[in-house]
C-alpha cells in the first residue's frame, strides 16, 4: 500500500479510544444475532490501522488474559504506541509497521478484527485485500468491524471536499493547505447568503450543506482533514454495496456496530405498509438503507462474520440472558409512582426518551438509572428490579413467572437498545464509584495525564479533564496515597499558585484552606469516580 502524498510518518492521524471497537461492545451484537463469540477476557484481537494504538492499548490494559495484535504503516506512530507499551509494562500486545498486503497466513487466526479508518481512505486493490484478511484470519465465530463513509450522507461532505481540494491544489505545504481549505469553506458559506435579498429554494439548500459541514469540520483538527477530506483517496458507497463486496469475500453484514441498527425493528407499521405496497423487500439490509436514505447518513461502522453462520435475525428478550446493560436514563416526572398504571417516561442523555406502563419495567428502569455509569447482568436486573417491586417477596420458582418478566423487561431493553438508550456488554467495565481511603485510577489514565487532560477511562471512552484539581492529582492517584497526602499537595499547588488563586486580601486561616481543599479533592473524585476513572 503507498504512501499517501501526506504520509502518516509525517502527519501523524489523531487516534482516540474508539468505544465502538470494544470486544465487549462488538461481541453483544453478535450474541444479539445468535452468534457465540469468544469471550472477551480470553480473546485474540488484531487492529488494522492502529495507529499510535490509542484504541488498542487501553484494551490491553483492561483484559491482561488476551493478546492483542496493531498494524500500522507508519513507523513513526508505531514506535510512538511502543513507547507507551514498554512504560505501561505490557506483555499482551505486539504493535508492527507492517503493509496490510503484506499480511500472511504467518498471522493466524483472530476472534475480532478492527479497521477503524481504512476501506474509504485505500485504493480498490487494499479495499479488496482487506475483506480477503477478514475472511481468512477470522475464526469461525469471529467478528470484523470496518468502518466506511456512507452515500446519501457524504454527498454533502464531498461538495466541501472538492471545494476545498479545487482552491488549494497549488499548495503543497500540508498544515498550509488545511488552514487555506478552511478559509475558503468559509468564504463560500458566508458568501452564499449574500448573492440574493431573497435566495431562491436551491441557494438556501447550498447554503445548509455548507454552513452544517463547516460546523461539523470547525473543531476537527487539522490532522484529521488532511487524512479525511484532502486524502488521495475518499471512497464513500452506500451500505448495500458494501454488504455485497463483503459477500463477494465470503462474509455476512451482521448489523451497524451502533446499537441504531436495531431501530428498523421498530419502524412504524405505516411505514413499513408503505414500503410493501411499493414493492420495497423489508430485509435488514434494505430497511437499514432506507434509514440511510431518510437521515442522510454519512458514515457506518459495519460487523461482519463468516458468510457460514447462521445469524438469527428476529432478536428476542432472551438474548439479553447473557449480557450486561447499562443505561444513563432518569424518568421526565420522578414523581410518579411506579405501581400506578398511568405511563412513565425516561429521557436518556442524548434526548430520546423511552415510555412504559409496567411496573417491573419502570422498577428496573430506575435500578439502571441508580447504576449508571455500572453496568449490571440482565438477570441480576430482573431480581433486583423485582425486589425494588416487593423486598418481602420471596425468590421466583415459576418457570412461567421467570420467562414472562424476561420477555416483558428484554422487549423494552431492547426497544432502549434501539434508540441509543440503553447499552449492552458480554462483561462488565472494571472500575469503582466509590473512591477509597487510598484512591487509584488506572495505569493509562496516570500515563495518560503526563501528556495532557485527555485521558481514556474504564468504559473505552476518551475524557477530558476538565477540573484542575482532578487533573493536577491523577499522577497520585495510585493506591498509595491517604486522603491527608491527597489534600497535602493540593496545599503545596496552592502555595505555587498552580491551584486555587487567591485574592491577595484573603484572609484564610491553614485549618479553613484545609477545609476549602478537602471538599474539593472529595468533589473532584466522586467525578473522576462518575466519568468511570477510578478502579477498585
Amino acid at each position: 500500500m503507498n504512501q499517501t502524498p501526506y504520509s502518516y510518518d509525517i502527519v501523524p492521524y489523531p487516534s482516540i479510544p474508539r468505544p465502538h471497537t470494544h470486544p465487549a461492545h462488538i461481541a453483544a451484537r453478535a450474541v444479539l444475532f445468535g452468534m457465540k463469540p469468544a469471550p472477551v477476557q480470553q480473546c485474540r484481537v488484531l487492529e488494522i490501522g492502529c495507529a499510535d494504538g490509542s484504541n488498542l492499548i487501553p484494551m490491553a490494559c483492561q483484559l491482561p488474559e488476551s493478546e492483542f495484535l496493531g498494524l500500522d504503516l507508519s513507523s513513526r506512530q508505531i514506535a510512538a504506541g511502543q513507547s507507551k507499551v514498554d512504560a505501561l509494562g505490557l506483555k499482551n500486545i505486539t504493535l508492527r509497521t507492517k503493509d496490510l498486503m503484506d499480511i500472511g497466513p504467518e498471522y493466524g487466526q483472530f476472534d475480532y478484527i478492527i479497521a477503524h479508518g481504512v476501506y474509504s481512505w485505500v485504493a480498490q486493490a487494499v479495499q479488496q485485500k482487506l475483506l480477503d484478511i477478514c475472511r481468512q484470519h477470522l475464526k469461525p465465530q469471529g467478528v470484523a468491524y470496518i468502518s466506511f463513509n456512507v452515500y446519501p450522507g457524504w454527498y454533502m461532505h464531498a461538495q466541501a471536499r472538492h471545494l476545498m481540494l479545487y482552491f488549494t491544489r497549488g499548495i503543497d505545504n500540508p498544515f498550509d493547505r488545511v488552514k487555506h481549505g478552511r478559509a475558503v469553506l468559509d468564504f463560500f458559506t458566508q458568501t452564499v447568503p449574500t448573492l440574493s435579498s431573497t435566495l431562491p429554494e436551491a441557494l438556501q439548500i447550498n447554503h445548509l450543506i455548507l454552513q452544517s459541514i463547516q460546523k461539523l469540520l470547525q473543531d476537527q483538527p487539522e490532522e484529521y482533514l488532511l487524512h479525511d477530506h484532502f486524502e488521495t483517496h475518499n471512497t464513500p458507497l452506500y451500505l448495500y454495496q458494501f454488504v455485497e463486496q463483503a459477500g463477494l469475500h465470503g462474509l455476512q453484514y451482521i448489523a451497524d456496530a451502533e446499537s441504531s441498527a436495531l431501530i428498523t425493528q421498530y419502524l412504524p407499521a405505516h411505514i413499513t405498509h408503505r414500503l410493501q405496497e411499493m414493492g420495497i423487500p423489508l430485509d435488514p439490509v434494505t430497511l437499514e438503507q432506507v434509514m440511510d436514505f431518510l437521515y442522510l447518513r454519512a458514515f457506518r461502522q459495519a460487523l461482519l462474520c463468516q458468510q457460514e453462520i447462521q445469524l438469527e435475525r428476529a432478536v428476542s428478550p432472551e438474548r439479553l440472558l447473557d449480557l450486561y446493560v447499562a443505561a444513563s436514563v432518569r424518568p421526565v416526572s420522578p414523581t410518579q409512582d411506579i405501581f400506578e398504571a398511568d405511563e412513565v417516561v425516561f429521557q436518556g442523555i442524548h434526548g430520546a426518551s423511552l415510555s412504559t406502563r409496567q411496573a417491573i419495567n419502570k422498577a428496573a428502569l430506575l435500578c439502571l438509572a441508580d447504576l449508571w455509569p455500572q453496568s449490571i447482568s440482565f438477570r441480576d436486573l430482573l431480581e433486583q428490579a423485582r425486589t425494588r417491586l416487593s423486598p418481602a417477596a420471596p425468590p421466583l420458582v415459576s418457570t412461567a413467572g421467570y420467562q414472562d418478566m424476561v420477555q416483558t423487561v428484554g422487549s423494552v431493553l431492547l426497544k432502549g437498545f434501539a434508540l441509543g438508550i440503553v447499552e449492552l456488554h458480554t462483561q462488565p467495565f472494571p472500575f469503582t464509584l466509590t473512591p477509597g481511603p487510598y484512591p487509584r485510577a488506572s495505569d493509562i489514565v496516570r500515563l495518560d495525564a503526563q501528556h495532557g487532560k485527555r485521558v481514556v477511562n474504564q468504559r473505552h471512552e476518551p475524557v477530558i479533564l476538565e477540573d484542575e484539581p482532578a487533573y493536577y492529582l491523577i499522577p497520585f492517584l495510585d493506591g498509595q496515597h491517604s486522603r491527608a497526602d491527597l489534600i497535602a499537595r493540593m496545599m503545596d499547588l496552592v502555595t505555587r499558585g498552580d491551584l486555587l488563586s487567591l485574592p491577595p486580601d484573603a484572609t484564610l486561616t491553614p485549618q479553613q484552606l484545609r477545609q476549602i481543599l478537602a471538599d474539593a479533592l472529595e468533589f473532584s473524585l466522586n467525578r473522576l469516580a462518575q466519568k468511570a476513572l477510578l478502579v477498585a
